[in-house]
């Protein structure tokens, strides 16, 4: 009884602590923040009164807010670009990484290209940041790869690391320089393992993500091609759920690791059957041999960043699925 009260004390501090530091308003500087993920959380970020620099090689969305943020095209993976990252960070509190050029897909087909993009650029911001005088660092990491084939499910945060795929090595890798750097150079880190996000605003290519291809292959009656036998089991975690994970993190002063997706296993088979009954559309399917960089089931236990956060996802699969098709339905009437 008394070690019950102690953990619920434990939570409500952790709570309180989040809440007390969103009051503060910070300048988040953000890389990648016209992407999926990032627009959703500099959203959120505007929304709480928070002044961000967003810094990307994309050009901005439409749906992105304009005021109170700052945005600057910059390609973190080119040297000459590199050399101003003082400057882009000149004030910040916070630096959120949300920025990658691969997929697993594309990292498995040009390994070189992957650790070029995105590992080199990570150490360089790192370094920036410790010359800088930045020290809070909140980072996107993998909770689908990094961990390899489970060895128990749901998949706690000190799962041993075992990535099948180029994708997770280098997820893992920027793990290990970032906690190198908060060992030598005193920087803090909050570093998120999401599962697999979907919803508005995900790219079009068949690459990011099964949700966004099905619906956009229903929108088009387009044939979708399926690898393995439609048995594999993952964690989708609606992105608005996810950001608001970020924002909390990026508010609270927590360090660690933390898993972020929704606890809840969904076979691709089951996810097809959803979002036939979502769209009205029957599926055209195309079942083609497993890739050798997917594992079987991948699912994560969430209940560390329940319990230092105080987050719980509050999208179910279906309502999410039902939001991201009326999205893409009106993107497709406005285009």
């Amino acid at each position: 009884m008394q070690r019950s009260l102690q953990h619920l004390l434990m939570v409500c501090n952790a709570v309180a602590g989040v809440f007390s530091k969103q009051r503060q308003k910070m300048f988040v500087v953000a890389f990648g923040g016209t992407g999926f993920i990032g627009t959703h959380v500099v959203g959120k970020l505007l929304a709480a009164g928070h002044r961000v620099r967003v810094i990307s090689r994309r050009p901005v969305q439409s749906e992105m807010p304009a005021s109170n943020v700052a945005f600057i095209r910059h390609d973190l993976a080119s040297s000459e670009d590199r050399l101003e990252l003082p400057r882009l960070l000149d004030g910040a509190d916070v630096v959120v990484h949300l920025a990658s050029s691969t997929t697993p897909t594309s990292a498995e087909r040009d390994v070189l290209a992957d650790v070029n993009v995105n590992l080199v650029p990570l150490v360089a911001l790192l370094t920036a940041m410790a010359r800088s005088g930045v020290k809070r660092l909140v980072y996107a990491s993998s909770g689908g790869t990094v961990y390899g084939v489970p060895k128990v499910i749901p998949v706690p945060e000190d799962h041993v690391l075992n990535p099948i795929g180029s994708y997770g090595i280098g997820k893992m890798a920027a793990e290990a320089y970032i906690r190198h750097f908060c060992r030598n150079e005193r920087l803090s880190a909050c570093i998120l393992r999401p599962s697999n996000p979907y919803g508005e605003r995900q790219g079009k290519a068949g690459e990011q993500g099964l949700v966004g291809t099905l619906l956009r292959c229903a929108s088009t009656n387009q044939a979708i091609e399926i690898w393995g036998d439609g048995t594999a089991i993952r964690d989708y975690l609606h992105v608005d759920d996810l950001a608001r994970l970020f924002v909390r993190s990026i508010e609270a002063d927590i360090e660690g690791t933390f898993n972020a997706g929704s606890g809840i296993g969904t076979s691709v088979r089951e996810m097809i059957e959803l979002v036939s009954k979502v769209t009205g559309c029957r599926l055209r399917l195309n079942y083609g041999p497993d890739r050798p960089v997917d594992v079987p089931v991948s699912i994560l236990d969430t209940a560390l960043a329940s319990e230092r956060f105080g987050w719980r996802p509050e999208i179910t699969l279906e309502a999410g699925l039902a939001r991201t098709w009326e999205w893409i339905q009106s993107e497709s009437r406005s285009a």
